[in-house]
């Protein structure tokens, strides 16, 4: 019995190897001898329980339709007789979806970037600093927010200590993310903690509700807008030498604007509603009482820990309606 990962005749040939949709059929997954044929013996998605499957199972085969539990389809195979649980990946290979999902992002990175590009030299930043800074920084906020010091002459120590504060939030990403990206090598991980901002975790943190996503194809993703981000800089440097007042033209609002598009996108409801209200009425009060940059970490830690009591006060609610689940399939196939 091969009880290793899936064998290559079970991989789509139309995807690339590294970003495939594995069919982990009965029994060559590596947990098939411990866990029934309807369970998904790679250990993903073990919130749901057998029972439950079982249960959404049998009522899949009453009605005929399918039935999702949490980021999977259960679907029932008319050759083998068994359940087969996809990744429910989307066609194409990992660039293809990563294109798809980052081409909003880039856009929104194209003027913000674009903008900081146009305000460095401004703030006596050379054009090849601010690339570097687009290029190995990363980060639109600390971008922004060093300008100022760096034409003051503070001194970079302290300039690299702020941005440390201002970002303490990507610590909070990186714990959030860190289940999903479980499985990957060290250097994979590096690279996607590195590259994980503000916009990217909105991103990943949606898609991954969704399905599990590879490696790859978060590598592909974060090589596109990081390189949307860095190119659009160089092209404000150019154009700064063409344009006589770029501070009058507004362009350090496009970042604030950027933000609250994405705030615009993940508020689906009431929870986060009052999520996003609390936080940035904090923000706001902690700000116009003088506080520094990094006092943001505070009300970010607060609205977390409002919507993490909100989150599992709701899934309660639905782990005790799921109860009844088995009651009723029982009674579908008597």
């Amino acid at each position: 019995m091969n009880c290793g990962r899936p064998s290559r005749s079970w991989r789509r040939p139309s995807q690339p190897d590294n970003c495939v949709s594995r069919d982990t059929r009965f029994p060559v997954r590596p947990l098939s001898i411990v866990s029934p044929p309807i369970t998904n013996g790679w250990g993903l998605f073990a919130q749901v329980s057998a029972q439950k499957r079982f249960a959404r199972l049998a009522l899949e085969a009453q009605t005929g339709t399918d039935i999702e539990v949490g980021a999977m389809a259960l679907a029932i195979d008319s050759k083998t007789t068994h359940a087969v649980v996809t990744d429910d990946a989307p066609p194409g290979g990992c660039w293809r979806t990563a294109v798809s999902a980052a081409g909003p992002v880039m856009l929104g990175y194209l003027p913000v970037s674009f903008a900081f590009g146009v305000l460095a030299p401004t703030f006596g930043v050379p054009a090849w600093a601010a690339i570097a800074m687009s290029a190995f920084v990363f980060a639109g906020s600390s971008q922004f927010a060093a300008l100022g010091p760096l034409q003051a002459g503070i001194s970079p120590i302290s300039i690299v200590f702020t941005t440390f504060l201002v970002n303490l939030r990507h610590a909070l990403y990186s714990l959030t993310e860190a289940p999903n990206v479980a499985g990957w090598t060290r250097r994979d991980k590096m690279g996607f903690a590195w590259q994980l901002t503000d916009e990217a975790f909105a991103v990943h943190s949606t898609e991954f509700a969704k399905r599990h996503r590879s490696a790859a194809e978060c590598r592909a993703f974060n090589f596109l807008i990081h390189f949307a981000w860095a190119g659009s800089t160089a092209l404000g440097c150019v154009a700064a030498e063409l344009i006589p007042d770029s501070k009058a033209l507004g362009l350090d609002f496009a970042q604030t604007a950027m933000f609250l598009a994405l705030l615009a996108m993940m508020v689906k409801g009431s929870r986060e509603l009052l999520v996003a209200v609390l936080a940035g009425g904090l923000a706001v009060v902690l700000t116009v009482a003088g506080l520094p940059l990094w006092a943001v970490v505070v009300p970010t830690v607060i609205g977390a820990t409002v919507g993490l009591m909100l989150e599992r006060r709701a899934a309660g609610r639905d782990t005790a309606s799921d109860e009844d689940v088995p009651a009723i399939a029982e009674e579908s196939l008597s």
